[in-house]
C-alpha cells in the first residue's frame, strides 16, 4: 500500500475549475488510502490564450485592423459598420506590460497581417492595447494609413506609482530618472516620432487617467485630430468621423491639419 504523503505526481490530468480541482483531490487521497493504484494528481489550469487571436475577419476592400486586450463584445459593432465597405480585422491581444511583451504583440500582430494578406492597413486600438497600436506604427510606418486611438494610454497597466511619476513628468522633468525603476513599457517619449495622421478618440467612461492621456497625445502627436465618442460603444456616433479620416492625406503638414479638424471634432 503506497505511505500518505508519497504520491506520484509524474501524470498530471488538467480540471477546468477550483471545486472540481478540490473534488479530484479528495478522490486522490481516497484512492491512495484504499489501494495500492498509483492514482493520477490533478491540477487547476487557468484557460489561456495565444498572443493574438482573430475575432472577426469580414469585408473586402481598403483595411482596418482593430486591436482590443478586452473580450472584443464592445468593439464588435464598430467593425461590423467598417467591414460593410472596407475590409475589418478584429485582433485580441493578450495582456502587455512589459517592453519585452510589447514587442512579442507587436511581432504577433505582425505574423497575423501576413496570413491574411494585408500590407498597408488603418490601425485602430482601444485603451491599453493603443500601446500595441503606437509601437507598430513606428516600426512599420510604410504599412500604417491612419491609427485611430479610443481611449487611448501611453503605459499598459500602469500601476499607482507609475501613475505618479507621469503626473510629476506633465509638469517637471524631474520624473525622468525614476523611469528605470519602472520595468513596464512606456510610449510617451517617442510619441512625436510618429508621422501618420491620428484620430484620438475619447468615449463617455469618466476616468482622470485616461482624460490626462487623451490631452498629452493631442500635445505630443505632431499630426492629430480629436473627437469625442458619446454613444460608445455604438458605431453610429464615431463610424462617419472615422470613414472622413481616412480621407486625410498621410504626408498632412500639421498646421494644415490644425485648419481641416473643424468637420471631425466636436
Amino acid at each position: 500500500m503506497s505511505s500518505p504523503g508519497k504520491y506520484d505526481t509524474h501524470h498530471i490530468f488538467r480540471v477546468s475549475s477550483p471545486r472540481t480541482a478540490y473534488t479530484a483531490l479528495c478522490a486522490f487521497i481516497l484512492k491512495s488510502a484504499l489501494t495500492d493504484d498509483k492514482p493520477e494528481l490533478f491540477e487547476y489550469t487557468p484557460p489561456s490564450m495565444s498572443d493574438c487571436e482573430i475575432l472577426l475577419d469580414e469585408g473586402k476592400g481598403r483595411a482596418y485592423v482593430v486591436l482590443t486586450e478586452r473580450s472584443g463584445d464592445a468593439l464588435v459593432p464598430l467593425c461590423r459598420k467598417l467591414s460593410q465597405g472596407s475590409r475589418c480585422l478584429l485582433l485580441q491581444l493578450k495582456s502587455a506590460r512589459t517592453s519585452e511583451e510589447l514587442n512579442l504583440r507587436v511581432q504577433a500582430v505582425l505574423e497575423v497581417l501576413t496570413e491574411a494578406n494585408i500590407r498597408q492597413f488603418s490601425c485602430v486600438g482601444l485603451q491599453d492595447s493603443c500601446v500595441v497600436v503606437l509601437q507598430l506604427a513606428l516600426k512599420q510606418p510604410k504599412r500604417i494609413r491612419t491609427l485611430v486611438l479610443i481611449d487611448a494610454v501611453t503605459r499598459p497597466h500602469p500601476t499607482a506609482l507609475e501613475r505618479l511619476y507621469d503626473r510629476i513628468e506633465s509638469y517637471l522633468p524631474l520624473g525622468l530618472p525614476f523611469r528605470v525603476r519602472s520595468k513596464g513599457a512606456h510610449f510617451k517619449p517617442f510619441v512625436q516620432r510618429l508621422r501618420c495622421p491620428v484620430l484620438v478618440v475619447r468615449t463617455k467612461e469618466f476616468s482622470s487617467y485616461l482624460e490626462n492621456e487623451f490631452q498629452a497625445l493631442l500635445s505630443l502627436l505632431p499630426t492629430s485630430w480629436a473627437i469625442r465618442w458619446p454613444t460608445y460603444p455604438e458605431p453610429e456616433g464615431i463610424i462617419e468621423a472615422i470613414e472622413q479620416f481616412q480621407d486625410v492625406p498621410v504626408k498632412c503638414p500639421q498646421k494644415n491639419l490644425r485648419k481641416r479638424a473643424s468637420h471631425v471634432s466636436p
